[in-house]
């Protein structure tokens, strides 16, 4: 392990033998760089039919659609978390 790295994340080696290799990583947050360039890309190609034949017929919509889900999950999630409550909003009927 690195000497900077924290104890917590160091396993037990004679619990769980771990290759050095693994062990020898360092985390660090991804660069923003290749998201910018992923959405240049997408916006590019977007409007082109050819861009959405291609997509359809080498099946990659299904991964786009299963993306889409994903992102509409996570963002109904918080905003349960957000509300506090599963469906609605509480309201004030007092008035």
């Amino acid at each position: 392990m690195h000497s900077n790295s924290p104890s917590f994340l160091a396993p037990n080696p004679l619990l769980f033998p771990v290759p050095s290799s693994i062990t020898n990583l360092s985390l660090a947050f991804p660069s923003p760089t290749p998201v910018g360039r992923v959405d240049q890309h997408f916006v590019r190609q977007a409007p082109h039919l050819g861009f959405w034949q291609k997509l359809y017929e080498s099946g990659e919509y299904k991964r786009w659609i299963l993306y889409g889900v994903e992102a509409y999950g996570i963002f109904s999630i918080g905003e349960m978390l957000g509300r506090r409550h599963v469906v609605g909003y509480e309201l004030d009927e007092s008035r």
